[in-house]
């Protein structure tokens, strides 16, 4: 199962926050899946070295390059204004047409694979893999599918989007709808709010806003050393990395649980 299935993520110029969140969810991702899976993070709007360095340690497997994403120039005519010049990362183009990829947020941590997951990876239907909720930066596509297509295809004879599908959650979840989608429990995966919702998911948590709130990341630094131990990870805290002067802690070994 492991060896089928591919996982991305995207990042740029964020919190120091945001950078730990990504650690935690790639060592998450890894050590549910193991070695025979792939890791790729994109990076944009900065260099690759200087992501690497606000990443701290990364299992080997995992490689970083250079991605710089536009919106799809299908889209030109059919969006105005802000939506125009946001980067579509879950309308990203596909890395592995030939498995099941995973497009994460840097912000959504997973430690353990939820029901949804596991029967998506074992399904020969095709269909999407999306959280019931939809603020989980959490998407899966199957083996062979294309929704760049799909999307295209239904804007054909549009000449410009209702105002209920300018946004990039909305037209992904209705290309999911029309191909039956595994749905992730909302106890599985949750968002974790500082202001509504201080619970963690059985499976993960996506940690919104953590990537530039303020209060985001005062919330974050409440549950950080719990999401360490789920994820099986020490905590970034030497005195020299940029983390470990940001909140002052002394330095300490990063010890790595591998998966078996």
């Amino acid at each position: 199962m492991s060896s089928s299935v591919a996982f991305r993520w995207n990042i740029g110029d964020v919190s120091l926050e945001g950078y730990e969140a990504l650690r935690l969810s790639v060592w998450g991702a890894f050590n549910t899946f193991g070695p025979r899976a792939s890791y790729v993070i994109g990076v944009g709007t900065i260099p690759v070295e200087t992501a690497r360095l606000r990443i701290g340690t990364l299992p080997r497997e995992c490689r970083l390059h250079a991605e710089s994403l536009a919106l799809p120039a299908f889209l030109e005519g059919h969006l105005s204004g802000p939506l125009a010049e946001r980067v579509m990362w879950k309308l990203a183009p596909r890395m592995f047409p030939d498995r099941f990829e995973v497009m994460i947020s840097n912000e959504c941590i997973l430690w353990s694979m939820p029901r949804a997951m596991r029967t998506w990876l074992e399904s020969l239907e095709g269909g999407y893999l999306v959280a019931q909720n939809s603020r989980v930066g959490l998407r899966g596509l199957p083996p062979g599918v294309d929704p760049r297509s799909d999307l295209q295809s239904s804007l054909a004879k549009m000449v410009e989007l209702p105002p209920s599908q300018l946004d990039e959650d909305a037209l992904f979840n209705a290309l999911s709808w029309r191909k039956r989608p595994h749905l992730i429990d909302l106890e599985d995966v949750n968002v974790y709010s500082p202001s509504t919702l201080r619970r963690l998911g059985r499976c993960g948590s996506h940690f919104s806003g953590l990537n530039a709130s303020i209060d985001a990341r005062a919330a974050w630094r409440i549950v950080r050393r719990d999401l360490h131990e789920r994820v099986g990870i020490e905590p970034m805290g030497s005195a020299t990395s940029a983390w470990g002067v940001l909140v002052g802690e002394t330095s300490h070994p990063i010890v790595h649980r591998l998966a078996s």
